[in-house]
């Protein structure tokens, strides 16, 4: 069974919400956040395959972006109206001018946006897309992930609890058998990096929680449903009997309208 981080994580928050996006393959809700993640990393993946780095321009980012958002199929039924879409268009805009002004946009990437997968003797194939990864002068190597959003206030302790750039790190060396100098975040709302060093200690441990969970998952029968606070942003909120259902998702996002 073909397990990845979006699984592992789904399972994690609620089983019933894994088996109606898994399982029953039902089809998750198209959110304008959703467009703008998905233009905002094609925009980065087409941005770093420009081999000349003097034709990385802000321009041709801001032009991928765009080409990313309109061939977007599902960009029309995300947005309640032209001036939505306006919106959420110019938060990414944003978030890659400050990318460009920032970050190191002449880096020559080893990969962009490629697909790794690793067996193991579970019978669990672990699997992720890797956003990028980059080599130093000494041929080792550092793993990026970019996040549509800003960084946790506490980002040591965000990392106590992430397994998701463990995994990356895990793929990454089944296949490549180099040394991993970093495994990084950069949140691009913010423009903040958080990284962590990756000891082998570090991505055995990581492993085995991985494939732990990985077990329960593929085991799992019942599916049951964990209701709390993740109801209120969930996909399946309407086909589920046990969501929380005392305040209605609307409800919620009207009461935090802070005007």
């Amino acid at each position: 069974m073909w397990i990845s981080y979006s699984q592992l994580k789904l399972f994690e928050q609620c089983p019933r919400s894994y088996k109606f996006r898994y399982i029953e393959k039902s089809p998750p809700k198209v959110k304008p956040i959703l467009i703008m993640a998905n233009s905002v990393h094609a925009a980065l993946k087409d941005f770093f395959l420009i081999s000349d780095a003097t034709l990385r321009t802000k321009e041709a980012l801001e032009g991928l972006l765009r080409k990313a958002w309109r061939i977007n199929p599902d960009r029309k039924k995300a947005f309640a109206n032209t001036q939505e879409e306006k919106t959420w268009g110019e938060k990414a805009l944003a978030m890659l001018g400050n990318f460009y002004e920032k970050q190191d946009i002449k880096a020559n990437p080893l990969a962009v946006e490629e697909l790794y997968k690793a067996q193991f003797d579970s019978g669990i194939v672990l699997c992720g897309k890797v956003d990028r990864i980059d080599t130093d002068q000494d041929g080792s190597l550092r793993i990026i992930d970019y996040k549509t959003g800003k960084a946790p206030k506490d980002g040591d302790k965000f990392l106590t609890g992430d397994y998701q750039l463990g995994m990356y790190g895990i793929l990454v060396r089944k296949k490549m058998f180099a040394k991993i100098e970093k495994i990084m975040y950069i949140f691009l709302e913010d423009n903040t990096v958080i990284s962590v060093k990756p000891t082998v200690e570090y991505l055995d441990n990581i492993l085995e929680k991985i494939l732990g969970m990985a077990k329960t998952v593929t085991q799992e029968k019942v599916y049951p449903p964990n209701p709390g606070s993740f109801c209120r942003i969930c996909d399946y909120f309407e086909l589920c009997d046990s969501a929380l259902k005392t305040v209605s998702p609307e409800a919620v996002e009207q009461e935090a309208v802070p005007f």
